[in-house]
């Protein structure tokens, strides 16, 4: 490998020579030609490919503004690969020790047998060749000077000087590369057997562990930059190739995972992978990943349970060496949320006779989508507060969409530590309230009567509210949860108004009015990114049924108060013990009350029976008994 004390290169070395391997990196084996580095494309291009489409134009040619001098250096004998890197550190260290200008001396490099042809600026030609009959490695150089060239047009045709700026033809080189290992059909970027590519080896690429490390980095860098956006990016390549590369591990291509960190299928076989921490630093990436290819390399032999180590780094993988490690549906289960705490069976809704319930949710939500204000006067009074809080640090399954609009107003109490904001952002009365819901976003929640299963709703009583009227200490009321989605017009910082999907879970306390039937004691919102409504769909007996959720009603006034008793709707069904006799009503209340209490369900109908149906009642009769119950009383396990 070169000196450490050797200078940065410049330039791409043309030369190329045989080197011994080391790990990491790649392996080079050819002999020393002379070739010039070119700059044109590949003749077939396909436009309709971003590889493709940027092509790769010769460099406009354009006059140097320093006319560089060619030397010719000779009397060194090339020893092994590493001959001609020293001998270009040697000959950068001295001269710039003689030399005023700044900068590296030496622009571009060719090797010729055992000639090195150096390209200087003129005003350093005086530096190099002072260093004429220096010794190296134990033989004197011979430094003459060549013939004074400007850069010109046929220069820049030929590709044979590289000027004051020798990367405008690497990255058209990169381009061509790339250009003729894309296949656009397949998808597929081929970076195999990388060493052996003609046009790399014209420069002497691999040639020295610099250029080499150097040489992947910039490839995904030239890549990485054909592509717009990161969604073009992975509709273009599903697919890459770097079988036959001989790497010992993945360090000198680890820049692959974040060019490419949807890749689909991997191709790594025919490499040097001893043990499967040649491969850890990719145990992160590559979620998509879900074909790998690891033939022909060490590991397979040397390492018992590879298998299981690699396949627990990619959770999408289907097969690994043509072998199926998971199934579809087990991959499929990924994007499905997670079922903890498990689901309820089926929603709890213990409404009114009169569905005071039912008809205020109806109402509520039209009147939030098309009359906030009219919506705000009819249940909302100066004892009424609404919070609401943003969710959204969610799994890759869900949208990303931007939650600038309702982050001013977010009381998220993971993230609001200040007392005073959390204080400010929980809104109460009817002005505070309006003010909060105006700067909300317009939205279009589905509808009740048509996309019912898009809504998980619960409804239970609730005992001690503030009595609005004043005829008493306190008042039942309803908890009501509401967990659906809805849409929403999204305005960007920059951009167009977009259409997004929103989740929500909204929870309302309410209770008697004073000058209302209905008073919202308390609303609160939690938004979240979209995700679909797997969740909403209850599930009994692991098959997922007709959602039970209450019957639609159109939004009719009430000027009753909240009766004190509760019961279900008819939309609702189950079944009890050994009973052909009991309503609807009767079969869901039973089953609550075994939810709640752990009680099977003979027992709690006979608790139910015995007080007369009324929940009260029968909660009173639960607690007074419960130590007296015996042990068949109750589900077991």
């Amino acid at each position: 490998m070169p000196r450490a004390d050797a200078p940065r290169r410049t330039g791409a070395r043309k030369a190329r020579h045989s080197r011994t391997d080391r790990d990491g990196d790649l392996i080079m084996g050819a002999a020393a030609e002379s070739r010039r580095l070119p700059t044109g494309p590949s003749s077939s291009k396909r436009p309709g490919d971003p590889l493709s489409r940027s092509g790769v134009s010769k460099p406009q040619s354009r006059p140097s503004k320093t006319p560089l001098k060619e030397l010719k250096v000779t009397g060194w004998t090339k020893a092994d690969e590493r001959t001609v890197g020293s001998l270009l550190g040697f000959l950068e260290r001295h001269g710039r020790k003689r030399t005023k200008t700044s900068g590296p001396i030496i622009k571009s490099n060719r090797v010729q047998g055992e000639t090195l042809y150096v390209r200087v600026r003129e005003e350093d030609t005086l530096a190099i060749t002072k260093i004429n009959g220096f010794d190296f490695q134990g033989q004197k150089l011979n430094i003459t000077a060549q013939s004074t060239r400007g850069r010109s047009n046929q220069d820049a045709s030929q590709g044979d000087d590289h000027g004051d700026d020798p990367s405008l033809d690497i990255k058209a080189l990169f381009q061509g590369f790339l250009t003729r290992r894309y296949d656009a059909e397949k998808k597929l970027l081929d970076l195999s057997t990388l060493t052996a590519d003609p046009q790399l080896q014209k420069i002497g690429m691999f040639d020295s562990t610099s250029t080499q490390s150097k040489f992947f980095p910039a490839l995904m860098k030239v890549c990485d930059d054909q592509f717009k956006t990161a969604q073009q990016k992975r509709d273009t390549v599903h697919t890459v190739s770097l079988a036959n590369n001989n790497l010992h591990n993945v360090s000198v291509v680890n820049t692959l995972a974040p060019t490419f960190p949807h890749l689909v299928n991997l191709d790594l076989s025919g490499n040097l992978f001893q043990t499967t921490k040649d491969l850890a630093s990719w145990k992160t990436k590559f979620r998509h990943l879900e074909h790998l290819l690891l033939q022909g390399n060490p590991v397979l032999l040397t390492q018992v349970g590879w298998e299981t180590e690699v396949i627990g780094w990619f959770p999408r993988l289907r097969t690994l060496n043509g072998i199926q490690v998971r199934t579809d549906e087990q991959v499929a289960a990924l994007d499905r949320p997670k079922q903890t705490p498990h689901p309820s069976p089926n929603p709890v809704w213990q409404d009114s006779d009169t569905k005071i319930c039912e008809q205020f949710i109806v109402d509520f939500f039209t009147g939030y989508d098309n009359a906030r204000e009219v919506t705000i006067a009819k249940y909302y009074d100066a004892a009424s507060t609404f919070s609401m809080a943003v969710n959204a640090k969610r799994g890759p399954q869900y949208e990303r969409t931007s939650f600038a609009t309702y982050l001013p107003q977010s009381r998220n109490l993971r993230w609001v530590k200040n007392a005073n904001l959390r204080s400010q952002r929980k809104h109460r009365g009817p002005e505070k309230i309006g003010q909060a819901w105006a700067q909300l976003p317009p939205t279009s929640h589905p509808s009740f009567q048509t996309d019912l299963s898009k809504y998980s709703i619960d409804c239970q009583p609730q005992f001690g509210l503030p009595d609005a009227t004043g005829q008493g200490p306190s008042q039942m009321g309803y908890i009501i949860n509401v967990h659906g989605e809805f849409q929403e017009q999204h305005t960007p910082s920059r951009g167009q108004t977009t259409v997004v999907g929103r989740r929500f879970h909204r929870t309302f306390l309410i209770g008697p009015g004073a000058s209302n039937p209905i008073r919202v004691h308390s609303d609160s919102l939690v938004l979240e990114p979209y995700g679909g409504v797997p969740a909403w769909q209850p599930i009994e007996n692991g098959i997922p049924p007709t959602p039970a959720v209450p019957t639609v009603v159109p939004p009719a006034a009430s000027t009753a108060a909240l009766p004190p008793t509760a019961a279900t709707p008819a939309a609702i069904s189950t079944t009890a013990a050994n009973s052909t006799t009991l309503t609807a009503e009767q079969l869901q209340i039973i089953r609550d009350v075994s939810l709640q209490t752990g009680m099977n369900l003979q027992y709690a109908q006979q608790c139910l029976e015995a007080g007369g149906w009324d929940l009260v009642a029968a909660a009173a009769l639960y607690e007074a008994n419960r130590a007296n119950l015996p042990p068949e009383a109750f589900i077991q396990g």
